[in-house]
């Protein structure tokens, strides 16, 4: 049954959560859903591809708006700056390749 609900979940686009987790703070005043989801699709892609003006630039004409630039970049480069700035996990083996295993006794 697991398996059934990561499979599903691994159908999920990318940005999804990154905008879902843009619009749960949205209730402060002058923040709206537009802007909100917009900064949480730019930093959940500029972690995951680590791209940060990319992903300005891909979410601005994703959603047309100019005027969430300004909260878009700060945005951005905070959540790219903490992803270099964390510690890397574990490496994909290659195809064919036995993953290791790094449990400390």
């Amino acid at each position: 049954m697991l398996s059934g609900q990561s499979a599903r979940w691994s159908r999920l686009p990318r940005s999804v959560p990154g905008r879902v987790a843009g619009v749960l703070p949205a209730q402060p005043p002058g923040l709206g859903l537009v802007p909100a989801g917009a900064v949480g699709m730019a930093v959940s892609v500029a972690a995951a591809l680590r791209l940060p003006e990319s992903s300005v630039v891909l979410v601005v004409l994703l959603l047309g708006y100019v005027d969430t630039v300004a909260l878009v970049v700060p945005a951005t480069l905070v959540s790219f700056v903490l992803v270099q700035r964390l510690p890397q996990g574990r490496g994909v083996p290659a195809s064919g390749e036995q993953p290791t295993d790094r449990t400390t006794h």
